[in-house]
């Protein structure tokens, strides 16, 4: 008997996960797999056997919705760093872009996204969110306390560094 599920099993069950999810975003993924072993012994079959696994991941995501500063026409860093470094003519597009009522929040996204990776602001924000990290542990480092008092501070500064946006 085979457990390995069908798509649409697949697909229904993946479904029924995800309908019980009241997080902001909600990723589920499925993967299995069957594997057979036999085992020889004075040439002949000895054992034998069949191995079976299913996974099922869920991560859920609290808080901001990925693009929500774009949909709701919040002028970011993002935004306002590609406006500066982009060609006037695309910089006029992307205002007119940023500016719309797109019905479709998606494509918005997608398409205000693809001007932000056109200048790539990413690694220069990336590189000013460093510049700030480098700078605000210098300013800890010099603050009159035990290391042991700094170090939470210095892992909570470190695990933003590292957080999903």
């Amino acid at each position: 008997m085979s457990v390995i599920l069908t798509e649409s099993e697949a697909k229904a069950l993946l479904k029924k996960v995800l309908s019980f999810s009241k997080a902001d975003e909600c990723e589920a993924n499925l993967s299995g797999d069957i594997r057979g072993n036999i085992r020889y012994a004075r040439n002949e079959v000895s054992t034998s056997g069949a191995l079976t696994n299913q996974n099922l991941a869920v991560q859920s995501s609290f808080g901001k919705k990925v693009g929500g500063d774009i949909v709701q026409n919040k002028k970011t860093y993002l935004y306002l760093k590609t406006m500066e470094l982009l060609p006037k003519d695309k910089a006029e597009e992307l205002y007119t872009l940023y500016n719309s009522e797109e019905n479709d929040e998606e494509i918005k996204v997608a398409k205000v996204k693809s001007f932000f990776n056109l200048v790539d602001v990413r690694s220069e924000a990336e590189r000013l969110q460093n510049d700030y990290f480098q700078k605000g542990i210098a300013h800890l480092a010099a603050v009159s306390v035990s290391e042991e008092r700094k170090a939470t501070l210095r892992s909570i500064a470190e695990d933003l560094m590292i957080r999903k946006v």
